[in-house]
C-alpha cells in the first residue's frame, strides 16, 4: 500500500488527463499505489472501452486482492457493458466467492466468448467459504454452470469449463450426483462428438488427473 498523498496525485492525473499517454501513465501510478480507495476510479477506467488502458486497470483491481471484490461489484454499472465484461475478468481472477452470482450470469449469458472463458476459469478457482454447509451449495452451484458450459458454442469456453471442472472436482467424492455429472461432462468433450481437438485434449488431460488423484487418495 502508498500513502494518501500519492493516491490523490495519482487520481488528480487520471481526471487532469487530455491525452491517451496521460491517462496511461496516470492510471499506471494508481495501480502502483496498491490502495482500495483505487477501485472505484480503476472502475471508472476500465468503462473507457480502450482496451489496453482497460488491462492495466484490471492489473490493478486484481493487485488488490479478495478485499477489493466486493468494492467491484459495488461500482459495477449493468449498463455498461465493456466495464462490466472487464470487471468479471477481474473478479474471475481474484476468486472471492462473492463474485459468484456475478460469474454465473456471465459464463451463462454474456454475449462475449472471452468473458464467458474467464468466467469459466473463474468458477473453477474461487475459493468457497469456509463453513461446509455453504462451501457444498457453492460448490454445486459452480459445477452446474460449468456443466451448461460444456455445451457452449465457443470451443475457448468449452476449453475453460474443463479447466474450470477440473479443479472444481479435485478432492470431492465422485460418489456424489453433481460430481458424476461433472465426469460426464468432461467425457463428452473427450469425445468424438466435441469437433475441436484441443478441447477433447484438455478434457481427456482433467479425467486423467481426477483418476489419479482418486486412485491416490
Amino acid at each position: 500500500m502508498t500513502d494518501e498523498r500519492a493516491l490523490q496525485n495519482a487520481l488528480a492525473a487520471i481526471d487532469a488527463a487530455s491525452t491517451s499517454t496521460e491517462l496511461r501513465i496516470a492510471t499506471g501510478e494508481l495501480v502502483r499505489c496498491r490502495h482500495l480507495d483505487a477501485v472505484p476510479k480503476l472502475m471508472e477506467v476500465i468503462g473507457y472501452n480502450n482496451p489496453s488502458l482497460a488491462n492495466l486497470a484490471v492489473s490493478g483491481l486484481i493487485s488488490l486482492g479478495a478485499a477489493a471484490a466486493p468494492l467491484i461489484l459495488k461500482q459495477l454499472d449493468p449498463s455498461n457493458y465493456s466495464a462490466r465484461a472487464w470487471a468479471v475478468r477481474a473478479l474471475a481472477e481474484i476468486g472471492d466467492i462473492c463474485g459468484l452470482t456475478t460469474l454465473e450470469q456471465a459464463i451463462a449469458n454474456d454475449i462475449g466468448p472471452s468473458v464467458r472463458r474467464a468466467a469459466a476459469k473463474g468458477l473453477g478457482i474461487i475459493r468457497l467459504s469456509s463453513n461446509p454447509g455453504k462451501a457444498e451449495k457453492e460448490r454445486s452451484r459452480c459445477l452446474y454452470a460449468l456443466c451448461q458450459a460444456c455445451n457452449d458454442g465457443e470451443w475457448v469456453v468449452r476449453y475453460a469449463a474443463a479447466f474450470g471442472l477440473e479443479h472444481r472436482l479435485k478432492n470431492v467424492s465422485w460418489r456424489e450426483q453433481l460430481c458424476s455429472s461433472g465426469e460426464r461432462a468432461l467425457q463428452q468433450l473427450s469425445g468424438e462428438s466435441e469437433a475441436v481437438r484441443i478441447v477433447r485434449l484438455r478434457a481427456h488431460l482433467a479425467l486423467q488427473c481426477l483418476r489419479l488423484q482418486a486412485t491416490t487418495n
